[in-house]
């Protein structure tokens, strides 16, 4: 299932590159995926899990994200996952694992804006892996970013990478907003812009998968003596001034137009599946894909395996149509369908016969 896990970020990539924006800075897939590689190898060492363990049950009981900031140790990550004085099991992608505890936290409302902050302390001695942080006041609408985090859903020992493009840098409650999706388990984990500086924690999602918001990394700057001591505020302390904006240079993410004809062209082949979980009917969007294997249907649906529900079936001209679970793979959160019949409205995205062994389903 490797193979159709790189498909999905493939189609996931270039379903971004059809978003418009007025700036015109990269023109080249190859320069976005260049700029997205390496910002991964320079700053996922520093991108964490943070495990909440029950001592007395012995047991793991959740685990969320965060982003080591200094080669000391400090750790900035969501203040709702967080009690300060407890103490964390770090997780850290090469496998090492140590300790963290818990400084301060700011969870609150004041005035127009919410407030989710906290920062922990890695215990014993560095010298730790970390990134540097950005400046919000530098940041334009319209540049890629990459979300770096570990949702609860993969239960996979590394971080997912989810690339987007800011489209609000103050969404009016203290937040900034990006369509780098969202789902539990990622709150606390880093975005970053295509030079690897952080500029934001990841926070929370809406009901709409493409309001997603974070939180901007220069509150973490305004509050950082706050933040150093081990208390849940309960009113919000005093700020500390930015310091003097100092100018860098952005990356703007603006397909020509053949991207945005291959970006229409997925959005061709992508459906709504429905689904029972519980007692709510689910629904969660699907993309064709063509295998062009004999021993295979000519059309199959790949979606999102935990979205996805018991009996899932389609609507093909008003018409409801059942659908077969093939396979489902949790370390990837992957699901591939079968429908019986043809659909005229999709030939699926057609995909070498080389690049994927039937064995594999």
């Amino acid at each position: 299932m490797s193979n159709l896990f790189r498909i999905a970020c493939l189609l996931l990539f270039f379903s971004h590159l059809a978003v418009e924006t007025q700036a015109q800075k990269i023109s080249s897939a190859k320069k976005i995926e260049s700029l997205l590689r390496k910002t991964n190898l320079d700053v996922v060492d520093a991108c964490i899990k943070l495990v909440i363990r029950d001592t007395l049950a012995d047991r793991d009981f959740g685990g969320f994200s965060a982003v080591i900031v200094s080669s000391d140790g400090t750790i900035l990550t969501a203040a709702h996952s967080v009690q300060p004085t407890h103490r964390y099991r770090v997780e850290f992608p090469n496998g090492q694992k140590g300790v963290a505890v818990a400084l301060g936290k700011i969870a609150l409302d004041a005035g127009n804006k919410q407030f989710d902050l906290a920062m922990l302390k890695m215990e014993g001695k560095g010298a730790w892996p970390f990134v540097t942080m950005a400046d919000n006041r530098n940041l334009v609408v319209g540049e890629g970013c990459l979300a770096i985090s570990y949702p609860g859903s993969f239960f996979q020992t590394k971080p997912n990478l989810r690339f987007g493009r800011l489209t609000s840098l103050d969404a009016g409650d203290g937040f900034m907003e990006s369509t780098c999706k969202m789902e539990p388990g990622d709150s606390g984990g880093g975005l970053f812009d295509l030079r690897g500086k952080l500029i934001g924690i990841r926070d929370n999602v809406k009901i709409s998968e493409d309001k997603n918001f974070d939180i901007p990394v220069n509150l973490f700057r305004q509050y950082w003596s706050a933040l150093q001591k081990p208390i849940n505020y309960r009113q919000l302390p005093v700020a500390q001034p930015l310091p003097p904006v100092v100018p860098s240079k952005r990356f703007t993410v603006a397909p020509p137009a053949h991207f945005s004809q291959w970006g229409l062209k997925f959005l061709n082949q992508v459906t709504t599946l429905h689904s029972t979980k519980g007692n709510a009917q689910q629904n969660i969007l699907a993309t064709a894909i063509n295998l062009g294997q004999k021993d295979l249907p000519s059309v199959l649906w790949l979606s999102k395996s935990s979205m996805l529900g018991e009996q899932p079936w389609m609507t093909d001209n008003g018409v409801k149509i059942p659908l077969n679970i093939l396979s489902r793979d949790p370390e990837n959160d992957l699901v591939l369908l079968s429908r019986a019949g043809r659909m005229n409205d999709f030939q699926g995205v057609k995909i070498g016969e080389n690049e994927i062994q039937t064995t594999k389903f």
